[in-house]
């Protein structure tokens, strides 16, 4: 008895296109699920067609990338790109797809999951993102992805040993030059959010303002809109700026309606909180709009997104208790990375008094922390000092938390300052005392400054005693410490 043939539908051109559209969407808006669906859809819409085949296995590798399956992505993309090679005509469609193929291979190379040989695969990958970049058939989703991605990975490695004025200067020189690539476009979005990203790491709120205030009113996209938009209201309350805080988080949340991007949805209810911590409304209905405004999963996308909620109540004057609660709903399975953790862990237990987890100080990495985040976990650290007397090692992370908010002004420089400044105020004592003070920290005995000041021995001593008491110390040891660390610090 013969078989009977079952014919496969034939190619539906718009069908597949569609779902490959549908896929993106969906995978921005945090179902992972429904992105494969979708794709799968796109698939069975293309059949045997090569010409479309080229472009569902494009969307795949993108797919794969978004997902971080590296080797999967790599393997899709080799498949695209061969496939196109034996294509004697390639349509626009497909020119595209194997653009996109060219970004997820650039991006499998530069990422942390590249083979030992990773060194120059990571150039190869760079590259690669390059020369997509500025391919004239590239539109604005391929910029997007290939400027995107190449800036990333060139800030990554500098981020963490960014204290260096150099590699400041390279990171914002590869900020300029993404910048001018994605100008054949007007793709300057993305750009503009990791140059304020990079501004926020190093410290330098003038820098980070001007990235933004500059290029604010100009941005077309409107998910770019409320991100631009909301940090611009975190630059503003990073300052004390209350009234351009309430406007510009007022604004994301007004922005962001109607928006179904998990990422932009979380950032338009960012701009929500920060309104009205800055007087706009209540603070508690805020928040809890944040935690209902995605699902679990998308929360669970974006835990950066809920510390700095978190921080902005903390900011204004909400309990650790209660905000310790608020992580808890909003990240029911935790935060995943360790040192985010640790973080959140001893920023909330010095705002709630008490002690971290010793093992918050062994996971977090203080040199590879945001310059902001750093000042709060010196800060954190330098209080729990002052607490247990130890009044040296407190000042001496006061004075690194100064120092990496040299060029960052407002609220956590303030308080800093605040809490140093019973080590900064000079001892109430006389014009005399003072002279002597100067030649005890020169080392001199009080029969040499006796000699040196023309008074005897005891008189010396008389000033050594009252110094000792204004000061509250036992010894002239302590006593010098002490001054000469107050000195270097005011200094």
């Amino acid at each position: 008895m013969a078989t009977k043939r079952v014919d496969q539908p034939p190619p539906d051109a718009s069908e597949c296109r569609r779902w490959c559209a549908e896929s993106s969407t969906r995978w921005r808006a945090g179902d992972a699920a429904g992105a494969r669906q979708a794709l799968e859809r796109a698939e069975q819409a293309a059949g045997s067609d090569a010409h479309l085949t080229v472009e569902t296995l494009a969307a795949r590798s993108v797919l794969h990338v978004r997902a971080e399956e590296y080797d999967r992505a790599l393997d899709v993309v080799l498949r695209c790109l061969a496939l196109a090679e034996t294509l004697t005509e390639l349509q626009p469609e497909q020119v595209l797809a194997v653009l996109h193929a060219r970004v997820s291979r650039g991006t499998v190379l530069i990422s942390d999951a590249a083979p030992p040989d990773a060194a120059s695969r990571r150039e190869d990958g760079l590259a690669e993102l390059d020369e997509v970049a500025r391919d004239p058939a590239a539109d604005l989703a391929v910029l997007d992805r290939a400027v995107n991605n190449g800036l990333l990975a060139r800030l990554a490695p500098l981020r963490r040993r960014i204290s260096s004025g150099a590699l400041q200067v390279d990171a914002w020189l590869w900020v300029a030059r993404a910048r001018e690539l994605a100008d054949r476009h007007g793709a300057r979005g993305i750009i503009v959010r990791q140059a304020v990203d990079l501004a926020v790491h190093t410290g330098q709120w003038e820098r980070g303002w001007d990235q933004l205030i500059g290029h604010l009113d100009h941005e077309t996209n409107r998910s770019e809109q409320v991100a631009l938009t909301a940090k611009g209201s975190q630059l503003a309350w990073a300052r004390g700026d209350l009234a351009a805080a309430r406007t510009l988080g007022r604004r994301a949340w007004d922005l962001s309606v109607g928006v179904e991007l998990v990422w932009s949805r979380l950032y338009g209810h960012l701009g929500g909180v920060i309104a009205s911590a800055a007087g706009a409304g209540s603070l508690t209905t805020a928040m809890n709009s944040y935690a209902r405004c995605v699902d679990r999963a998308g929360h669970a996308s974006r835990p950066n997104r809920a510390w700095e909620t978190a921080l902005i109540g903390m900011e204004a004057g909400l309990p650790a208790t209660a905000l310790r609660a608020w992580l808890d709903q909003v990240l029911p399975d935790g935060i995943a990375r360790p040192e985010l953790r640790a973080l959140v862990d001893i920023v909330l237990s010095d705002h709630g008094g008490s002690a971290p987890d010793p093992q918050s100080w062994l996971i977090i990495d203080l040199d590879g922390l945001a310059a902001v985040d750093r000042a709060r976990a010196l800060l954190a650290r330098g209080r729990a000092a002052l607490r247990a007397d130890r009044q040296t090692a407190a000042m001496v992370d006061l004075h690194a938390a100064r120092l990496a908010l040299r060029d960052w002004p407002g609220r956590t420089r303030d308080a800093v300052d605040q809490t140093a400044a019973p080590l900064l105020d000079p001892p109430a004592i006389t014009s005399a005392q003072t002279r002597v003070l100067d030649l005890i920290l020169e080392g001199l005995s009080n029969h040499e400054i006796a000699a040196e000041l023309g008074c005897s021995p005891r008189t010396v001593a008389v000033h050594v005693a009252r110094l000792l008491k204004a000061v509250k110390v036992k010894t002239r040891t302590q006593l010098a410490v002490r001054e000469l660390r107050r000195r270097l610090m005011v200094a």
